[in-house]
């Protein structure tokens, strides 16, 4: 898992819905300052945490599907169909 291109990914998808990492960390619960260390890697976020904010993510972006497509969201390439 490389947190860091994670977080640039929410972030991108935050700034395109007008939201902000403030209002994702108040979300899920943590601090912002706790954000930026992850972002500057000097740390790294538990997975009970890290899942909080996947949560919080989803609940302020959703639907979570941004320029990167729907498969950099789940991690699973979804077919294109014609709707018939």
């Amino acid at each position: 898992m490389d947190i860091r291109a994670e977080i640039d990914a929410i972030e991108v998808a935050l700034r395109s819905r007008g939201t902000s990492v403030a209002a994702l960390c108040r979300a899920a619960e943590i601090h912002q300052s706790q954000w930026q260390r992850w972002k500057r890697g000097e740390a790294l976020p538990n997975m009970r945490t890290w899942q909080r904010v996947l949560d919080a993510r989803v609940g302020l972006v959703s639907p979570m599907v941004d320029a990167a497509g729907p498969e950099a969201v789940s991690g699973v390439a979804l077919e294109r169909g014609t709707g018939s």
